[in-house]
């Protein structure tokens, strides 16, 4: 996966490879399997419902949970009361995709609370019953994007990708039930920047530095388990340790040269700058689809649940198997010397109880129900259970009582067995303690400190290339993170309308890139190219006028003029425009469709630019002025694609610009889909034989319209695949215009 595009929302775990499974270096393995609940040390585990609830899943609005694109981490459930405030989300600026092909909306997407599996309720291709049959947690609107101010986010594949501050915080339509008040993550303070975990301060977040070993993290999420994984998990991972410890600025420099930024990135994984690509990686890391989800900490060294079996007149398994035989003999014989003396044999039934094994009460059910008369067979089957579950009971206490009365009174080896029942009956009780523990440290937020947010890298659990994350503590991004005025933030600047080029394409005259109209905007930057395809799109061959200027407009040079062609003077030179709008809740691109801009003959005092011009028919006498006719087409601008693994939303604006415009009255779509697969040569001297081809697949879109929006849902798409919507629309005067989109299902970080 390339450094240069998103890590989408998923979680992969490493292993190395056995020994002797496979000979030579390996790729890197997913930990695909594993207990469920709370991970320990280099591993990711699916989690239980319940756990991690501050984990955020981010969806397509119009599809089911399995639309997962992206993750976000709870950083305010909001309050009630008579002025309500509502939740918010952090999540990374790039899963907003302001500048990209997926550009998301805020009425594009909702954000998954507290559900584990993407498969409750809804089900869905791939999700097991077990899946499906797990707990719905709470699904929101998104009622509002912002990003940071100072985010800015290019992944064009170009070469010149960047993710700086990489946040954004989404603000749903209301609160969420105080229940979720304990799942809010809190960041880590800006102070802690320097200090080691061993310092036991809970904002701690310092680098390996050679002398100590960095912060421990962990991250969870939906995404692939491995680099080349053709599909993510239903079920939220979880994992982390020592494989994940925060390195040092200057070593993530190195291996990120001109891209890592210590002001507002971090990096994580293992400090070791003599791997290479083929070492094999032993941890855990975020890949595609875990972009905006958490990267965390403990709060407190010795927060982490521990097993502890000691207690008076018990023993733990280790304890009592290093016994010999004479020593348990003592210990058991005292142990019931001292039951004896309090008269109270209560501790002893419980251990007799507990002695009991499931295998036993599964046979003496068996042998109740194989003693059943005729007349008890004829019963129904409930009360044949009913009567199952009377003799079981009744059989359990006999059971009991013959355990207690044939030990209470016999010292030595006679008791050994069921004393050692205690040590079991203490590690239960023990194990329920710990588990309780477990469920708060996974289950609230304060047991954990906020280090990051999943942004960017270079391929999946690569040992050389460790993973980078927006820096939540440093003090710009902590500062927004924290922010809790007003309660709705600053809006990601939307275009209202599309930009369009104007003027004259002739020496010494200027182009203007026109904005456009805009919400949330207070300063642009202009790109303008000569768009040889006439597609709105800029091509590698295009000429670029202007690039991100703060200035809209481009004077035309002799170079300009004496590159026109023909065509260029007949039809006019087409200009794409590209606006970048900046604000307070961040930025937005939007490019408008090319504008044909009059490219007059003309002459420089060397002779002429541009061909020959070919003199004037002359000019008929002037009649009668007919009326003004609209022969202007319409403008269809993108307005956003926000695609999942196997799905998209799409969005255009169409306006009617042309004289008694009557507004676009008819739209079509139409998805192409390039396929590889195998075709039969049909003719020739190969003919017969089997070869590499790319199939063409077409199919028309149904679109729903609101206003001059219009939308198209797709669904069922395929990674592999390439895909395209062409929408074409026309006015009431029968002029027509299309506009592509090219479609990008969300690959990678």
């Amino acid at each position: 996966m390339s450094r240069y595009s998103p890590i989408q929302i998923l979680l992969a775990a490493f292993v190395t490879l056995v020994a002797g499974v496979l000979a030579g270096p390996q790729p890197a393995l997913a930990v695909v399997s594993g207990q469920t609940g709370a991970a320990t040390n280099n591993k990711a585990f699916s989690v239980r419902d319940g756990d991690y609830p501050w984990t955020v899943a981010i969806v397509a609005r119009a599809e089911g949970a399995q639309s997962q694109f992206c993750g976000g981490t709870l950083i305010s459930r909001g309050t009630d009361g008579a002025s309500p405030q509502p939740a918010r989300v952090l999540t990374a600026a790039h899963c907003i995709d302001p500048a990209g092909p997926n550009q998301a909306t805020a009425d594009s997407i909702d954000v998954l609370i507290d559900q584990a599996s993407l498969c409750a309720q809804a089900g869905g291709s791939g999700c097991s019953a077990e899946e499906i049959a797990r707990r719905v947690g709470v699904r929101k609107h998104v009622a509002g994007i912002s990003l940071h101010k100072q985010a800015d986010i290019q992944q064009l594949g170009l070469g010149t990708d960047h993710f700086y501050y990489d946040l954004a915080i989404l603000t749903l339509d209301g609160p969420l039930p105080a229940q979720y008040e304990s799942a809010v993550v809190k960041p880590v303070a800006s102070a802690g920047e320097n200090l080691p975990e061993s310092s036991g301060n809970p904002d701690a977040w310092g680098p390996e530095t050679g002398a100590t070993d960095g912060v421990d993290t962990y991250v969870a999420g939906w995404g692939l388990t491995s680099e080349t994984s053709p599909s993510a998990p239903n079920v939220m991972r979880f994992g982390g340790g020592t494989t994940m410890e925060r390195l040092a600025d200057p070593t993530c420099a190195q291996r990120y040269p001109g891209e890592f930024r210590a002001d507002d990135m971090l990096c994580i994984g293992i400090f070791d700058l003599t791997a290479t690509p083929s070492t094999n990686f032993v941890g855990v890391d975020a890949c595609q689809g875990d972009s905006g989800g958490p990267l965390l900490r403990r709060a407190f060294e010795n927060d982490f649940p521990t097993l502890s079996f000691a207690a008076a007149n018990d023993w733990s398994a280790a304890q009592w198997n290093a016994m010999t035989v004479p020593q348990r003999n003592a210990a058991s014989a005292q142990a019931l010397t001292d039951l004896q003396a309090t008269g109270d044999l209560s501790r002893l039934r419980s251990a007799a109880l507990a002695a009991i094994t499931q295998q036993q009460l599964t046979d003496w059910r068996a042998e109740i129900r194989a003693a059943f008369t005729d007349d008890e067979r004829a019963l129904s089957e409930g009360d044949q259970d009913a009567l199952v579950a009377t003799r079981l009971s009744d059989r359990v206490e006999a059971s009991v009582d013959l355990t207690v009365e044939g030990n209470s009174g016999m010292p030595g080896t006679a008791v050994i067995g069921t004393l050692a029942i205690f040590g079991n009956l203490y590690r239960q009780r023990q194990a329920d303690e710990r588990n309780a523990q477990a469920n708060s440290w996974i289950r609230e937020g304060r047991h954990w400190r906020l280090v990051g947010v999943v942004s960017w890298g270079e391929g999946c659990g690569r040992k050389d290339k460790p993973g980078v994350y927006a820096r939540v503590g440093a003090p710009l991004l902590r500062e927004y993170v924290t922010s809790e005025s007003p309660a709705l933030m600053p809006q990601i600047p939307v275009g209202q309308s599309a930009p369009v080029a104007t003027g004259t394409f002739a020496l010494g005259e200027s182009v203007v890139c026109q904005p456009g109209g805009w919400t949330g905007a207070s300063s642009y930057a202009y790109t303008m190219w000569r768009d040889t395809n006439g597609d709105g799109s800029r091509g590698a061959t295009d000429r670029l006028l202007t690039n991100n200027s703060a200035r809209p407009e481009y004077k035309v040079t002799t170079a300009d003029v004496t590159a026109l062609k023909e065509a260029d003077l007949a039809k006019g030179v087409s200009i794409g425009c590209t606006v970048k709008a900046r604000g307070d809740g961040g930025y937005a691109l939007v490019t408008g469709p090319p504008s044909a801009i009059v490219a007059p003959r003309a002459t420089t005092p060397g002779g002429p630019v541009g061909p020959t011009p070919v003199p004037p028919a002359p000019t008929p006498a002037p009649g009668p002025t007919p009326p003004t006719a609209d022969t202007k087409a319409p403008q269809l601008t993108k307005q956003a694609a926000v695609c999942s693994k196997t799905s998209c939303r799409v969005s255009i604006i169409a306006l009617d610009p042309g004289t008694g415009a009557q507004g676009v009255k008819k739209m079509s779509a139409k998805l192409t889909i390039k396929r590889k697969a195998t075709c039969r040569v049909k003719s020739g001297k190969n003919k017969g034989k089997l070869r590499s081809c790319t199939k063409t697949i077409t199919k028309t879109i149904r679109l729903t319209r609101s206003n001059d929006q219009w939308i198209a849902k797709l669904t069922g798409l395929r990674k592999a695949d390439k895909h395209s919507l062409k929408f074409t629309g026309a006015d009431a005067a029968g002029n027509r215009a299309a506009l592509t989109v090219a479609l990008k299902l969300r690959t990678s970080r």
